[in-house]
């Protein structure tokens, strides 16, 4: 929270947290999510179909940067294109989320990460303090995943979970070579 409200100051935007009401969508809405684009994915890949954890995490999180582009770019109301730094850290994270399913193997951790996300850039409203008007999607997207500091975080967090994952194949590497 501190670090999205010095982004936001250092942009010259303010916080306004809403209703907590405002919230109760974003908790179903993104257990949806977690369980529809996270969980039963992963689950295909890397426990039915044996996929590296590595490449399915990766691959994932692949489509899910491509996924925020073309629904922000050509779907959603609020239009807008993401920004080559945002769509970094929508890759990074998503690798961060993926790796949190795949190696707690429940969407818990990834679901907590997603509503904190949530609630402060969605369920709160956030607008420019010159002008008063509110940001929209791609704005805020851009502005706060596209900056130099939450690159930075994401790409440490990666790099943990990548070498994370890297263990977790080679203890699936011995225990399927001992059967």
């Amino acid at each position: 929270m501190l670090l999205i409200q010095h982004i936001g100051s250092r942009n010259q935007v303010a916080i306004q947290f809403t209703n907590y009401r405002n919230y109760y969508h974003d908790i179903f809405y993104i257990l949806n999510e977690e369980i529809i684009l996270g969980g039963i994915p992963l689950y295909l890949l890397v426990r039915k179909w044996k996929i590296n954890s590595l490449l399915a995490a990766a691959a994932l999180a692949l489509f899910f940067a491509a996924g925020h582009f073309a629904f922000y770019r050509w779907i959603f109301l609020q239009r807008g294109t993401l920004g080559p730094t945002t769509l970094t850290t929508l890759f990074l994270i998503g690798f961060v989320r993926n790796s949190l399913i795949v190696s707690n193997r429940h969407i818990g951790y990834s679901w907590a990460l997603h509503f904190g996300w949530m609630v402060l850039l969605f369920g709160s409203r956030l607008y420019r303090v010159e002008t008063n008007i509110n940001l929209t999607e791609p704005e805020r997207f851009n502005m706060f995943l596209g900056s130099p500091e939450m690159v930075s975080i994401s790409l440490i967090l990666a790099v943990v979970s990548f070498i994370h994952l890297t263990g977790i194949d080679k203890r699936i590497k011995k225990i399927n070579l001992s059967e």
